[in-house]
């Protein structure tokens, strides 16, 4: 068995370090991912930041920690709103706006920009009449970047079920989107 790596002051690494590494790789997409679910970037880290203190009081298996945490975070961020609010996954697109931030580097033309937007806003209503299990996989994959097996074991489904699920919403979401830009 290889022996731990050390760190700065030249000992084992503890939790804490662990902690750092992963808050370092995750921290961003764990709050886009809570932000995502509580619409409020406040809440947002403090529910990323109990993540992280749960994770120093009882941290998981190394190999199944990102998962665990956006295990956690999910879990804290669903307590939020049973506490504050009725549940719901919106129907504003808000929760939209990080799916769909990352842009081209070049500068698009206008006609594109508006070819741009009128997609964005026909797939953001479609994302919208999707179940809530199926929003909460597509921004599992698509915002916070996981895995089939990190989505599975962050929603309770196997990876299997998370393949199809995934597999059969983005074909029904091209269907759809192909649909409506053929009918504008």
């Amino acid at each position: 068995m290889p022996a731990p790596m050390e760190n700065d002051s030249g000992s084992a690494p503890t939790n804490a370090d662990a902690l750092d590494a992963l808050a370092r790789s995750c921290r961003v997409a764990l709050l886009r991912y809570a932000r995502s679910i509580v619409r409020d970037n406040h809440t947002a880290h403090d529910i990323v930041q109990d993540t992280f203190l749960t994770y120093l009081k009882k941290p998981p298996e190394p190999r199944a920690a990102k998962a665990w945490l956006f295990r956690v975070c999910r879990s804290r961020a669903i307590d939020f709103l049973r506490r504050k609010h009725p549940i719901s996954f919106g129907k504003s697109g808000e929760d939209l706006e990080d799916f769909f931030e990352r842009q081209p580097d070049r500068r698009p033309s206008p006609a594109e920009n508006a070819d741009t937007d009128e997609t964005f806003d026909i797939l953001a209503r479609e994302i919208e009449k999707l179940t809530p299990r199926r929003q909460e996989i597509i921004r599992l994959k698509f915002q916070a970047g996981l895995s089939y097996k990190e989505i599975a074991e962050t929603t309770g489904l196997t990876a299997t079920n998370v393949g199809f699920i995934l597999h059969d919403t983005l074909a029904a979401l091209r269907t759809r989107l192909t649909a409506n830009k053929l009918s504008s």
